[in-house]
This record gives structure tokens, sequence and C-alpha cells, in this order.
């Protein structure tokens, strides 16, 4: 999850929680308020209604232009020790002038008149039109809500995303650099202090990196050179000795130093390749036709390989070529093809697919393999006592070197190496 995805869910779930109470407290202090208005104007209602009772004065009329409404009729002397109570109630009330009933707030009043006898007052008031405001009270409130829930996200986001752009320049400028290559400089102008910090410290470790990178290829490149005259003068006393008169046991221990030394010469061989590779010391390019290279090295491979009985099949969709160093072209190509046959199963199948920018090298094999490991140096998923791990890393290399870019799938129990050239 991205740091701005958790940060905004967490502000959402914070601000939900804090606006739902201060929302619920706020419409239940403001309903209070209206129904406290209201139960005041009842009580005022009903207390006029009762001083003017008492003193005999004209009652109100029933239908006096206001919502307000009352009853009196007398009741059983029971309530006769009682001065006055009052009850507010919520109750259904039928209303002569509309002819139906309503919901209403009900003041229930029984007081003892002048006279000495008790009466219920019943005054009351259609509740519809507060239910209406309370209504619009509630929609606002949850209106105000959703505009105040969505306007502080969107303003953390704005500030998350203002102030942690320094942070995205950095990371988009670690994603595009690449070791040992050309890359910009970090640019990243900021005040903020933490940022500055950042900033120096990844310029460091890329000095020391690279540093690091240039001294490990040069060792492996002058290792690798400067093993090759050894070898080559073991290998010479190797063959001079065989001519001399030996044991069979001793030839036998020869014949295997001289498999050593001469895995090692490959071995050498194929570091120091690599490392002139990684140097881009491969600097003479040229049209390069791969057909006509494809056709020259399987040729080669079929005769070497014509014990395993692998069907072989070119499919030539267009003519490809591409421009770039013709050794490495046949490096690249020679090591694709070499793969398939030496990966391959008894009796397997080999299909080279040519196209107008892409080069596709199908073999038969019986698992897959890992996709990310197959180009590491040295990895082999099935060990072979005469490779040295290294022929799919320098086509790696090589496609790297050149801007090419290089699949693998495993497809219907087959290998799929493509190279895509455009």
């Amino acid at each position: 999850m991205k740091l701005i995805y958790r940060i905004v869910a967490r502000v959402f779930i914070t601000l939900t929680i804090i606006l739902s109470i201060w929302t619920s407290v706020f419409y239940l202090i403001i309903t209070n308020e209206v129904y406290d208005e209201i139960d005041d104007n009842l009580e005022d209602y009903s207390q006029t209604i009762i001083n003017r009772f008492n003193s005999g004065d004209s009652l109100p009329e029933r239908d006096n232009g206001t919502n307000n409404s009352y009853h009196i009729e007398l009741i059983s002397s029971i309530y006769i020790d009682v001065e006055q109570s009052s009850l507010f109630l919520d109750e259904m009330i039928y209303i002569e002038a509309k002819d139906e009933t309503e919901p209403a707030r009900v003041l229930k009043t029984i007081f003892r008149a002048n006279n000495g006898k008790t009466y219920l007052l019943l005054v009351y008031t259609p509740s519809i039109e507060n239910e209406d405001l309370i209504e619009s009270i509630l929609y606002s409130i949850i209106y105000l809500f959703i505009l105040l829930l969505l306007s502080i996200i969107a303003i953390n986001i704005w500030v998350y995303k203002t102030s942690m752009s320094p942070m995205y320049k950095i990371l988009d400028w670690l994603k595009a650099y690449k070791i040992g290559d050309t890359n910009t400089t970090l640019e990243n102008t900021t005040d903020i202090v933490e940022f500055k910090r950042l900033n120096d410290a990844i310029r460091s470790s890329i000095i020391r990196i690279e540093e690091s990178y240039l001294a490990q290829k040069d060792f492996i490149g002058n290792a690798s050179h400067e093993m090759q005259t050894p070898l080559a003068v073991c290998q010479n006393r190797l063959e001079a000795l065989l001519e001399t008169e030996l044991k069979e046991y001793q030839l036998g221990e020869i014949l295997k130093v001289q498999n050593t030394i001469d895995y090692m010469r490959r071995l050498n061989k194929t570091l120091l390749l690599l490392s002139q590779i990684d140097n881009h010391q491969f600097i003479d390019k040229d049209r390069v036709n791969l057909n006509e290279i494809v056709s020259s090295i399987v040729d080669d491979f079929k005769d070497i390989y014509a014990s395993q009985h692998i069907k072989l099949n070119i499919i030539e969709e267009a003519s490809l070529v591409v421009y770039m160093n013709l050794n490495l072209a046949k490096i690249l190509t020679t090591n694709l093809i070499k793969n398939a046959f030496v990966h391959n199963i008894s009796e397997g199948e080999i299909a080279v697919q040519i196209e107008k920018s892409k080069l596709i090298i199908r073999n038969s094999g019986n698992s897959s393999l890992d996709s990310v490991q197959i180009f590491k140096r040295f990895y082999q998923a099935n060990r072979s006592p005469n490779s040295t791990g290294l022929g799919l890393a320098i086509v790696h290399s090589i496609c790297k070197d050149n801007n090419f870019e290089i699949k693998y799938e495993y497809i219907d129990h087959k290998h799929n190496f493509s190279i895509i050239f455009a």
C-alpha cells in the first residue's frame, strides 16, 4: 500500500469518528433547543389561559390564527389535593380545522381554579412543521459533515503531496538510476532539513557504490587478463609432459588437470568478455543481418548434436537487421541456440522464429525456470559439468548494453527466449 493511501485511510477513519461524535452532539443540542422553545411557548400559553380562567376574563379563540390550541374539562375530585401539575407528551391529535389527525406536542396541566374545582387543560401545537425543521437541520448537518470530511481529506492530500514531492523526486531518480551507466545528477532543491540530509546521504551512497562497482569491474578484467598467460603456460607444460613416458594412472591424472585448466580458461575468457561488455568496449557497430548469422550457427550445432535427434525448425517471417557490434551479435545468437541444444531433452524440438524486430528461440523442457535468476551469473537450474553458468548472463549483458529487451516464458512445455530489438 502506498504511504498516501495509508495516511488518507487513517485520516478518514479518525475524522469520521470525530465528526460523527461532533455532529451527533450538535444535532442533539439543536433539537433540544427547538423542543425547549416549543415547550416554553406551550407553558406561556397554558399559564395565560389559566390566569384568564381564574380571573373570569374571556378565553382566547380556539382558532386564533396560531398553531396553538387548547381544551379545558372538569375532572374528578380525586385531584383535590393537586394545586397544579404539568406533563409534556408527543401524541396524535385530531385537528378540527384540517379534519385530520396530526402529531403534536401536548402539555397536560391539572389545576385547581378559584372556584375550588379541578380542571384538565390540554394545550398543544402540531409538530409537523417542527419535524420538518428538525429534518432540514439533520440533512444540513449531514451535508456539512460530508463537505467537511471531503474538504479536510482533500487538504491533507494536497499538503502531503506538496510536502513529500522531494521524496518522490528521489524515488523517481533512484528508479531510473543504473550503476555503471551515464546518469543524470540528482537535482532536488528543498528547504526541508530532513530531505536535504536524505539527498546528501543518497549522493554519498551512490558515489561509494559506483567506486566499488568500477573497482570490481577493473579487478575482474585485470585478473582475467593476467590469468590467461599462466593458464596457457600450464596447458603447454602438461601437453609436453604427455609426450613423455608415463604410467596409465599418471596420464589419467594429467588429463583431469587438463580438463580443469581448460574449464578455467573458458571461465576466464567468459569473465573477460563480460567485463569488456560492461565497460562498453565493443564500440564498432554496423547493420547486422541476424538471418544469416542464425543460419550459419544452426548448421554447426546440427552436426554437433545430431546424436540427440533434436528436431530443428527455422521460421523466417522477415529479414531481421539490427544495428550492433558484429561479434556481440554472433555471441548473442550462439549462446541462445547452444543453450537450446544443451538444455533440451532427447528427441526434443527447437524452433528459431525470426520476425521483423524480434528473435524467438524455443526448446523442449520438462519444467519452468526462474525468470529472474536465470540471467544471473553462475546460476544453473540443472548444473552441467562443462557449463560455466555464464551463457545467459552474457546474453543479458549484451541486450542491456544495446538497449534490447529479453524475456523468458515457459509455454506448452517449451522454454521461450524472446529478444525484442525495437
